[in-house]
């Protein structure tokens, strides 16, 4: 532990020093292709819904900013159920605890979905994009999570997005 402060300002220029460089946009383009992933996985559990006209589906294109990788466009998905519309409203992918967000949206209610490791029940609040001692790679998946305090989370299934869903519409 730092004594003085040139020997604080030495620790704080070593730990950048030894941080491995960080490719933000590949890091961007992983994230859009991991959010395209879990639009096409809602698509399909909704399928018989939208071909029969019971839930009209649309996307619109937003802007996110994000620190370190800027401003982009991304697509969210706008769900309409007979007078309801719900919104997927991408959060982004720098967050910590989670390699992405994705905000599920109506007047009376919210439901998040994170991209997590596989094995993950709840956040881990660690650096998940830097490399690991022990070469352990993550199988990323979507999942949903609860709201602070305690989060957790649960598998996104086709089942648990449409309990999600009625969640969000009924309030």
């Amino acid at each position: 532990m730092a004594t003085t402060f040139d020997e604080f300002i030495q620790e704080l220029e070593q730990e950048v020093d030894n941080q491995p460089e960080i490719n933000w946009d590949a890091k961007k383009q992983s994230w859009l292709n991991y959010l395209d992933q879990f639009y096409t996985q809602i698509k399909n559990y909704l399928q018989p819904y939208i071909e029969r006209g019971a839930i009209k589906l649309k996307e619109e294109t937003i802007e996110v900013h994000e620190e370190y990788i800027g401003q982009y466009s991304v697509n969210q998905l706008i769900l309409t159920l007979g007078r309801e519309t719900v919104y997927l409203i991408p959060k982004g992918t720098n967050l910590i605890g989670a390699k992405g967000r994705v905000d599920m949206n109506s007047s009376k209610g919210n439901v998040r979905f994170v991209l997590v490791d596989k094995n993950s029940h709840k956040p881990a609040y660690s650096y998940l994009d830097l490399p690991r001692t022990d070469n352990y790679d993550p199988e990323w998946v979507w999942k949903i999570a609860t709201l602070p305090p305690n989060i957790n989370f649960y598998e996104l299934t086709q089942e648990s997005f449409q309990d999600a869903l009625m969640e969000v519409v009924n309030g």
